[in-house]
């Protein structure tokens, strides 16, 4: 452009035009934020539509009004209504523009990464180990809803996850780079898992836990409620390999990671029995940070305590070092 301006004698200000540039290239990345942020909405919606209806009374999911509405809302990008769709993509493109927060639930799943969960992280791409994803789930005691039962109940709760930058092949060997749609869903289903706890025997967290027994399941996004409780996630984000591996916990007993793969992966007990080993060597140790609500708009107030117990879980999130 500016050897056209020079040539056809056109005065040419280069540091507006170089001004320009960068504004035009601003412009476009915003765009292409509100889009993958109102791509990710319309998901979400479809995910809490199908996963709220899990009759397990031991499932639990945490909703702002916001995410009722999605759920309400939208049936998600399997429907038909291609028109429906594209109207609620431009509306949510549009808030998204206006600066509506993205976060799911007002955080995301990376700011919970600890040592424990950078340290599997790096044990999983230096060993080749074929899953994409990994979550943490640990025990907190929570307050009882119910007058006549215990003041408090043992819930498995969300303590980070992470993704990694680089897949093993179906063949275990070649490692590809994961393509920018496959790390905003894995991301996306990070943040999604948030919303979620479990009582001691329910969901894959609540079992794995409760049994002390790794689980490895297939297909998952074609998986029934009762066998895996984020079905509705694992389908929209293309999650189909999951496998659950108690871990203990030198403060509260036992933990439970979780890996998740895009790929259909083989069950493989070796693999199993080599990750329990060196996950327990890691000695994952339960941290928790109170946080406060003081009411909106106030910002939330926090304070890092050290507890081996999750007495005020209800009031924290959980980090493992």
């Amino acid at each position: 452009f500016s050897q056209y301006c020079v040539a056809v004698g056109q005065p040419l200000d280069a540091d507006n035009w170089l001004s320009s540039v960068e504004e035009m290239d601003r412009r476009a990345s915003q765009a292409k934020d509100a889009a993958r942020m109102a791509k990710r909405k319309l998901m979400m919606g479809f995910a809490l539509r199908t996963d709220s209806k899990n009759p397990d009374h031991g499932v639990f999911i945490e909703k702002t009004e916001a995410d009722e509405r999605l759920a309400e809302g939208t049936m998600g990008l399997l429907h038909d209504d291609i028109v429906e769709q594209q109207e609620m993509l431009q509306l949510l493109a549009e808030e998204a523009k206006a600066g509506v927060h993205s976060d799911i639930n007002g955080k995301s799943s990376l700011l919970h990464s600890a040592p424990f969960l950078a340290k599997t992280m790096a044990y999983i791409q230096r060993h080749n180990i074929p899953f994409e994803h990994v979550d943490l789930w640990v025990p907190s005691f929570v307050p009882n809803d119910d007058p006549n039962g215990a003041p408090s109940n043992c819930r498995l709760c969300f303590a980070g996850s992470a993704t990694v930058e680089e897949t093993v092949g179906e063949d275990g060997k070649i490692r590809k780079t994961l393509s920018p749609e496959e790390q905003f869903n894995l991301y996306a289903f990070g943040d999604y898992s948030q919303k979620f706890s479990f009582d001691v025997g329910c969901g894959l967290p609540g079992r794995v836990y409760e049994s002390g027994r790794p689980t490895w399941e297939q297909s998952v996004h074609n998986a029934p409620h009762h066998h895996f409780e984020r079905c509705g996630g694992a389908l929209q984000w293309g999650i189909k390999t999951v496998l659950g591996i108690p871990i203990a916990s030198p403060n509260v007993g036992r933990v439970v990671v979780i890996l998740y793969s895009l790929q259909d992966r083989e069950k493989d007990q070796d693999m199993v029995a080599r990750l329990s080993d060196e996950f327990t060597r890691l000695m994952p140790s339960p941290k928790w940070k109170l946080v406060v609500d003081v009411g909106e708009p106030d910002p939330i107030s926090t304070a890092t305590v050290d507890q081996s117990s999750g007495a005020n879980a209800s009031y924290a999130q959980a980090s493992v070092e």
